[in-house]
C-alpha cells in the first residue's frame, strides 16, 4: 500500500509540476518520504545506461536518448539534468504503472558524481560512463579525491564500464575492476599542446609506483596521452579512439573509418559524441541511425549559442563555476580567433546552489589565454566584477582593456558602446541566461 501511495503522489505531483513548469525533483522526494524504499520496489528497464562525471553528463546522456528513441526505443530520461536523488526518483516513478511496472525500454541517466553511492544503492546500471574527474564545487566536493572515492565504492564487478582513456584519474578506476571495460579517447591531432597550459593537474603521479606521470600531449586539462616512466600505469589502448579531426567542417573520425558529426568545433563535443556512439556499438543500435541522429541533433540544454549585437557576432558560452575545466575550455576556444575581439566574463551566483563567496578556483582558470594583441576588452559583469578584473590583470591583460560593469542588466549596453570585434561571452548560467534576455529583447 505504501509504494502505491507513493507513486500515486509522485504522478499528481508530476502533473502539476508540469502545469506549472516546475517539480523536477519534487516528486521524487515527497514519494520517498511516503515509502523510503519504493525505488527497490519497482521495476527497471531491463537496459540502464549511467552517466557521470565533471563535465559533459547532461550533453552525453541527452543525445544518447535522442539516438536511442530515434532507433524506436521508449527511453526514461531525466532530460532535465534533475541528477540528484530526488530527481532520479521523479524519473524513475514517472516510467512505471501505480503497481509499479515498467513503462520503458531504456533508462538513460545523468547521474551526479557525489550521489552515485546514493542512486545505485536501488539498482545498477548496466553499462557506467565516466567521462572526465576534475576538481570542482570546493564547498560541496572538497577534494576531488572524495569523488573518485565515492565513484569507486559504487562500482561492481556486473557492470560494463565506458571510461575515458585521455584521463588517468577515470582510468584508475579500472585497476580493481573485474568486469568489461570499453575505453574511448582522442588521439594526437593537429591542435595538441605539447606543455601543460597550467600546474594544476589533478592526477600527475602514477597510481602504483608513485612516479610522476610523464605526458606526450594534452587536449585540455589533465586529459591527453600518459605514461609511467615504469610503465605501470599508461593511458590504455582504446576500443572507440578519434583518429584524426576536422574542425572547420565540424566532423570527426573514429578508429580511421567512421565520419561523425560535432555540435561546433568544440573539442568536449567530440568526447560526448565519441561516448555516444560508443555505447550505441555496445549496444547494437542501427548505424546509419545513429550518425544520422548525431548529425542533426540540438540540445535541449546548450552550452554554446550564437547571437547577434550592433551588427557583430556573438557566442554565449556557458561555463560552470568552481570547475575550471569548463571554463578552459571556453577559453581555449575563445584563443582560436584570431581577429579582434572582446570578452565577456561574469556571473551573478558563485554558486547556482549554495551562499558562496569563495573565489579561489578563479585562479585554476587559465584567463592567460587571453592574447593582448587580439583583445580590444575584457568586460567584466556582475557583483564580482572587481575580484574577476583583478584575476584578469594578474593574467597579463593590460588594465586598459579591463572594463567593469558591475549591472548585468547593463552588458549589452556596454558593450555596444566600449568595445569592438566578435563578443565571446564566458559567462556562468545566471549570466547566460541574463544575456540571452537581453539579446531577444533587443531584438524585438
Amino acid at each position: 500500500m505504501r509504494k502505491f501511495l507513493a507513486i500515486l503522489a509522485a504522478k499528481l505531483v508530476i502533473v502539476v509540476g508540469k502545469l506549472v513548469n516546475k517539480g523536477s525533483s519534487l516528486p521524487g522526494d515527497i514519494a520517498m518520504r511516503v515509502d523510503p524504499n519504493v525505488l527497490s520496489k519497482i521495476e527497471i528497464p531491463k537496459l540502464s545506461i549511467a552517466v557521470t562525471g565533471t563535465t559533459g553528463k547532461t550533453s552525453t546522456t541527452q543525445t544518447i536518448a535522442k539516438v536511442f528513441e530515434e532507433c524506436g526505443y521508449k527511453v526514461a530520461h531525466n532530460l532535465s539534468g534533475a541528477n540528484l536523488i530526488g530527481g532520479v526518483a521523479t524519473l524513475l516513478l514517472d516510467s512505471v504503472t501505480l503497481t509499479g511496472k515498467c513503462k520503458k525500454d531504456v533508462l538513460v541517466l545523468e547521474v551526479d558524481e557525489r550521489y552515485a553511492k546514493i542512486v545505485f544503492k536501488y539498482f545498477k546500471p548496466n553499462y557506467f560512463a565516466i567521462t572526465n574527474l576534475s576538481r570542482d564545487q570546493l564547498a560541496r566536493h572538497g577534494h576531488y579525491d572524495v569523488v573518485y572515492d565515492d565513484i569507486a565504492r559504487v562500482i561492481s564487478d556486473d557492470m560494463h564500464l565506458l571510461l575515458n582513456a585521455d584521463d588517468p584519474f577515470v582510468c584508475k578506476l579500472a585497476q580493481n575492476h573485474k568486469g568489461k571495460v570499453t575505453y574511448f579517447g582522442i588521439g594526437e591531432h593537429e591542435n595538441v599542446e605539447k606543455e601543460v597550459l597550467m600546474d594544476t593537474l589533478d592526477l600527475a603521479y602514477c597510481p602504483v609506483c608513485h612516479s610522476k606521470l610523464v605526458f606526450d600531449y594534452y587536449h585540455y586539462g589533465n586529459l591527453g596521452k600518459y605514461s609511467c616512466p615504469n610503465h605501470d600505469f599508461d593511458r590504455p589502448v582504446c576500443d572507440y579512439e578519434v583518429t584524426s579531426i576536422d574542425m572547420n567542417k565540424h566532423r570527426f573520425v573514429i578508429n580511421g573509418a567512421v565520419n561523425v558529426a560535432i555540435q561546433h568545433d568544440i573539442i568536449y563535443n567530440i568526447y560526448n559524441n565519441l561516448v555516444v556512439y560508443a555505447v550505441s556499438q555496445l549496444c547494437g543500435l542501427d548505424n546509419g541511425k545513429v550518425l544520422s541522429c548525431l548529425e542533426s541533433f540540438n540540445f535541449t540544454v546548450k552550452r554554446f549559442d550564437e547571437f547577434v549585437v550592433d551588427g557583430r557576432k556573438g557566442y554565449i558560452l556557458t561555463s560552470k563555476n568552481e570547475t575550471p575545466m569548463s571554463y578552459n575550455q571556453s577559453l581555449a576556444y575563445v584563443h582560436k580567433d584570431n581577429q579582434l575581439k572582446t570578452v565577456v566574463v561574469g556571473f551573478k551566483r558563485v554558486s547556482g546552489r549554495y551562499e558562496l563567496k569563495d573565489l579561489s578556483w578563479l585562479w585554476d582558470v587559465n584567463f592567460e589565454l587571453l592574447d593582448n594583441e587580439t583583445i580590444d576588452k575584457v568586460v567584466c559583469v556582475g557583483p564580482y566584477a572587481d575580484a574577476l578584473a583583478s584575476r584578469i590583470y594578474h593574467a597579463g591583460i593590460d588594465a586598459n582593456k579591463i572594463i567593469l560593469e558591475p549591472v548585468p542588466e547593463n552588458t549589452l549596453k556596454t558593450v555596444k558602446e566600449q568595445t569592438k570585434g566578435t563578443v565571446y561571452a564566458t559567462v556562468y548560467f545566471d549570466m547566460a541566461k541574463e544575456m540571452t534576455r537581453l539579446v531577444e529583447s533587443e531584438a524585438n
